[in-house]
């Protein structure tokens, strides 16, 4: 497998029409590749909304993609890593953001700092059990049809996707996520949790 360049992927944004205007602007004005548009689902409990989004999203293109969430955003002086950065070669799937909340099976709802994280340099980290969805590169099949699945487990079981894609990744060696964020959620529920650094949590080694 070769190294993907997160600037030359495809972009689905998953957004409502309340937020797709400014965040398509913010998107194209980094120069990321925006090719489509999502409209997201307003269910209850939200989640199952977002599932469904999700399940829509997954099924426009083939991997890789980026699939980005309307509150996504770069993370301040980050602009220029975009252009730079490539995903790790053996990536299934790679988080281009961050979150310190994770879920094991044995605790499925999620616990602050309950992510792994294994530093394979100083850019990326293999990582299992974080609950993050705001900005993801699928980047194979067999993960874009795991993400299909945890969709479909989150609309049967009425509990968010993520947890069951947290539960996926505890399973592999090919999830990676960025030690420092790209992007961030620009809400106020999860702005200051989607800026923490992942190498300040559970490390199994220091980055070189």
């Amino acid at each position: 497998m070769t190294q993907l360049k997160i600037s030359s992927l495809p972009v689905i944004g998953l957004a409502g029409d309340h937020e797709w205007s400014d965040a398509k602007n913010c998107w194209l004005n980094y120069g990321l590749q925006v090719r489509h548009r999502v409209i997201g689902h307003r269910r209850s409990p939200y989640w199952i909304g977002v599932a469904c989004g999700w399940l829509a999203a997954l099924y426009v293109l083939e991997p890789p993609f980026i699939v980005l969430e309307g509150d996504a955003r770069i993370v301040s002086g980050r602009e220029a890593d975009l252009h730079k950065l490539t995903i790790p070669a053996e990536a299934s799937l790679a988080y281009l953001g961050t979150s310190p909340w994770g879920a094991k099976k044995e605790n499925p709802n999620g616990s602050y700092g309950h992510v792994q994280v294994d530093p394979i340099d100083s850019n990326w980290a293999r990582v299992t059990g974080m609950l993050a969805s705001h900005p993801v590169a699928v980047c194979s099949k067999s993960a874009r049809d795991a993400l299909i699945e945890c969709c479909l487990s989150c609309i049967r079981e009425s509990t968010p996707f993520d947890v069951f894609l947290a539960h996926w990744s505890d399973q592999r060696q090919d999830v990676f996520a960025m030690g420092d964020p790209l992007f961030f959620q620009d809400c106020e529920q999860h702005r200051e949790t989607t800026l923490t650094p992942l190498f300040t949590l559970n490390q199994r080694s220091s980055p070189s």
